[in-house]
């Protein structure tokens, strides 16, 4: 299944770890890593699955002593919620973009365990709304 991802620039849009590679999973396994403004072209497995987007703790340079078997397997620490895909869907684009909330973290209210899989949202690009 053929998919594009891009991650917004400027802000607002991308408020949170701009400057850090933001890592990319398909059901669970890294598939790469993208930049802020960055677009690629993604070639995913013929098959149901969940995109997920997030930074791991060692992309963030945190270390959580309660949270060791994340650390091993580099799992997300702060993510979007999944966001499921069908082989039908292909081809298509989605972006990935930081909630507005998050603009206005200044307790890094980010990092607590409930809100820490509300960070990033992945949206789906309509046609009509490219450039």
């Amino acid at each position: 299944m053929d998919i594009s991802i891009t991650r917004r620039n400027g802000f607002f849009k991308n408020a949170f770890g701009s400057r850090l590679p933001l890592s990319v999973y398909f059901n669970g396994q890294l598939i790469t890593r993208l930049a802020t403004g960055e677009t690629q072209e993604l070639q995913l497995p013929e098959e149901e699955g969940e995109l997920l987007v997030g930074m791991s703790s060692a992309d963030l340079g945190i270390y959580r002593s309660f949270d060791k078997q994340a650390v091993q397997v580099q799992r997300p620490v702060v993510s979007s919620q999944p966001y499921r895909l069908l082989p039908t869907d292909a081809p298509r684009s989605y972006s990935v973009r930081t909630r507005a909330w998050v603009v206005w973290d200044f307790m890094d209210l980010a990092l607590i365990r409930p809100l820490c899989s509300r960070v990033f949202v992945i949206e789906e690009v309509l046609e009509s709304s490219m450039p």
